[in-house]
C-alpha cells in the first residue's frame, strides 16, 4: 500500500480541521498580517494537501516562502512530487529533535501544526522548538486533536488483537484524552513564554461522513500499529474495525465526536 496516496486520498478530516481553523481565526489572521508577506513554517505537513490546499490556497493570506516539515520519508515523497513549487518546499525533520542550522536561521513569521501535535511524545520541548523558531511576534497557529470516539473502537480492538494493538495508546501523547489536557497545554505554552492569544477547547466537535470504506482506509493509514501486523491479520481487522464504525451511524451519516484544540499563540 502507498499510504501517502492513500491518506492523500482519505484525510477529509484533516482537511476539515484547518478548513474550521481559518474559519475561526481567519479574520484575526488578515488583521495581524494584513499586506505583509509571510514567512511560514508548517510541522508535519504529511503528504503536503492541507499545507497547499488549505493554508496556501484557501487561509487568503499572502505568503513570500513556505516550508513543511515531516519526518516520514515516504509522506515528504509525495508531498515534493504533488505540491512542491518556487513559493512551497518541504524537508524531512522530526520537531522533536534538535532543529538544524539552515533552519533555525529562518525566522520564521508563522509556523503551523494542523491535527499532528497528538503525536507528541514531549510537546514542551517541541514548543521550546517552535519558539526558536519564530521572530519577535510571530505566531504559532494549532489544531490539537485531543481525543475521538475512535479512541473506544481502538480499545475494543486492541482487546480482540493484543499482539499487536495492546500499546496503540504509547504512540500518542500523554495528554491523550486527558480531561485537563487544555490547562497543561495552556501551563507548557506560557512556561516557553509564548502569550495566549486565542484558545478555543471544543470538546463537542462532530466530523461526519458517508463514506465508510473511505473513512476506515485513512485509520488505516494513521494506525501506528497497523504495519506490525501481517497481511491476513490486516484484512480481518479491517473488517472488525467496519464493524465497528457502523455503531458510530446515524441516520445516513456516521458521526465521530471528537475534542479538538483551536489555537493561536505569540512569541
Amino acid at each position: 500500500m502507498n499510504r501517502a496516496q492513500v491518506y492523500a486520498e482519505t484525510n477529509s478530516q484533516q482537511i476539515a480541521g484547518a478548513l474550521k481553523f481559518f474559519d475561526i481565526f481567519g479574520d484575526f489572521l488578515k488583521f495581524k498580517f494584513q499586506t505583509k508577506k509571510i514567512n511560514l513554517l508548517d510541522i508535519g505537513s504529511g503528504c503536503g494537501k492541507v499545507l497547499s490546499e488549505i493554508t496556501f490556497n484557501r487561509s487568503k493570506l499572502n505568503f513570500s516562502k513556505i516550508i513543511g516539515i515531516d519526518k516520514s520519508n515516504e509522506m515528504l515523497k509525495f508531498a515534493v512530487k504533488n505540491y512542491e513549487n518556487d513559493l512551497i518546499s518541504f524537508c524531512l525533520m522530526d520537531i522533536e529533535e534538535e532543529i538544524p542550522k539552515i533552519l533555525r536561521d529562518q525566522q520564521f513569521d508563522m509556523v503551523t501544526s494542523f491535527y499532528c501535535l497528538h503525536w507528541i511524545k514531549d510537546i514542551k520541548n517541541v514548543f521550546e522548538n517552535i519558539y526558536e523558531l519564530l521572530n519577535s511576534n510571530g505566531i504559532f497557529c494549532c489544531t490539537f486533536l485531543q481525543s475521538t470516539k475512535i479512541n473506544d473502537i481502538w480499545d475494543a480492538l486492541a482487546i480482540k488483537y493484543p499482539l499487536y494493538m495492546n500499546d496503540w495508546r504509547q504512540h500518542f501523547t500523554p495528554l491523550w484524552s486527558l480531561e485537563n489536557a487544555n490547562e497543561i497545554l495552556i501551563k507548557y505554552l506560557q512556561d516557553c513564554k509564548f502569550k495566549i492569544i486565542k484558545f478555543h477547547d471544543v470538546k463537542n466537535e462532530k466530523f461526519e461522513f458517508r463514506n465508510l470504506q473511505k473513512y476506515s482506509k485513512m485509520l488505516e493509514t494513521v494506525n501506528p500499529c497497523f504495519n506490525s501486523m501481517p497481511d491476513f491479520v490486516q484484512k480481518k481487522f479491517l473488517k472488525d474495525q467496519i464493524s465497528e464504525i457502523m455503531s458510530l451511524k446515524k441516520d445516513d451519516l456516521y458521526v465521530v465526536p471528537l475534542r479538538v484544540m483551536y489555537f493561536i499563540v505569540e512569541k
